[in-house]
């Protein structure tokens, strides 16, 4: 199954595209301004629906809050390394942003539950035919 996206859902004050595939495992990726100058989306989120539901929602929770994070510019790296070891990144933050990032994503975590749920119960029931 290719990636399919579940829909456009605000996340407070930034709107995810938000996909499901098979697979472990999520991502969100950043998109360049070039990328968005003609759609106010500025990431995706992908989760793996071969999982059970609460790694999935675990995973949403997950990838929204680092964009999030990423996003107010509250992600750094630890160390000169450039290659891809998520480990690498640290967070530094206050109670506010942590309370504004938190407000944020569960705007839009309450909005793609429902379609969410429904994508891993259709995916469960076609894998077990």
């Amino acid at each position: 199954m290719k990636p399919k996206s579940l829909g456009t859902f605000e996340f407070g004050y930034s709107a995810f595209e938000v996909y499901v595939r098979e697979g472990d495992g999520a991502e969100f990726m950043l998109l360049s301004s070039e990328q968005t100058k003609n759609n106010r989306t500025p990431a995706k989120i992908t989760i793996g629906l071969d999982v059970s539901w609460p790694e999935i929602f675990g995973s949403l929770l997950h990838e929204a809050l680092e964009a999030l994070l990423t996003i107010d510019r509250c992600r750094f790296r630890d160390t000169m390394r450039y290659y891809n070891d998520h480990a690498s990144y640290v967070f530094m933050f206050n109670h506010d942003i942590l309370t504004n990032v938190c407000e944020c994503a569960s705007d839009g975590i309450m909005t793609v539950l429902p379609k969410l749920k429904r994508a891993w119960a259709e995916h469960k029931h076609k894998k077990s035919k």
